[in-house]
């Protein structure tokens, strides 16, 4: 009787299934990013680590999608070195423990999915608000100055577009960081939760670029 033998995998099928398990994973995060605090916990048997900001997870599947379509490339080039070269790197990754690290995206399955927390969210979301007790009548009060009222109304107008400015700036920082070219910095940012539209975004952008290229410039050399 011959002996059992587990055929080999084709080259480059290694790579091939372990980015189609991350890019389902990514789709699932996608998908988790609406949840709240509580419900994310429970969503997946998660090892400890730092919830992913969204724009974290839409960045990891665009770099993601990108090497999906350069293996394919590869491998229809036969490009065995480059191959092997990439498996030899998950193998390492994996081998070093990277998930040690807490600020990671961990891997979501589709097996381990909780379903009831899914269906959970859903049902309150369309059950109706119950309506909440009204407050005590509160004394009356003197009539605000319409001057003191317009200085507060511009101060929390300024507040707001600093905030805005400052996750723009960070935003740009770390695209850059990460090799992202500066023409496509707008049309990235201005698809991250609660960031502004792309003019905004490029307004902010052209006014603090000096700004942005040297704190980019300063984290990668800090980096190094």
């Amino acid at each position: 009787m011959p002996a059992s033998h587990t055929p080999a995998v084709p080259e480059g099928d290694q790579v091939r299934l372990l980015l189609a398990k991350w890019r389902q994973s990514l789709e699932l995060h996608a998908r988790y990013a609406t949840l709240s605090d509580e419900h994310y916990q429970h969503v997946q048997p998660w090892p400890k680590h730092e919830r992913p900001a969204r724009w974290i997870i839409d960045v990891a599947r665009q770099k993601a999608a990108a090497l999906a379509r350069l293996v394919d490339k590869r491998r229809a080039e036969g490009d065995r070195v480059f191959l092997e070269a990439l498996e030899l790197m998950a193998f390492l990754a994996n081998l070093a423990g990277l998930q040690g690290l807490e600020r990671y995206i961990p891997l979501a399955s589709v097996e381990n999915e909780r379903r009831d927390v899914l269906t959970m969210r859903a049902r309150r979301i369309e059950e109706p608000t119950q309506e909440m007790p009204r407050p005590p009548a509160m004394p009356a009060r003197k009539a605000a100055d319409p001057k003191s009222v317009t200085m507060r109304i511009a101060s929390g107008k300024r507040s707001a577009q600093t905030i805005t400015e400052a996750l723009v700036i960070d935003d740009a920082v770390r695209l850059l960081g990460w090799g992202q070219k500066w023409h496509a910095l707008d049309a990235l940012i201005a698809r991250l939760a609660e960031r502004p539209p792309a003019a905004e975004v490029r307004r902010i952008l052209r006014e603090h670029r000096s700004r942005i290229e040297r704190k980019a410039a300063a984290a990668v050399a800090a980096s190094r």
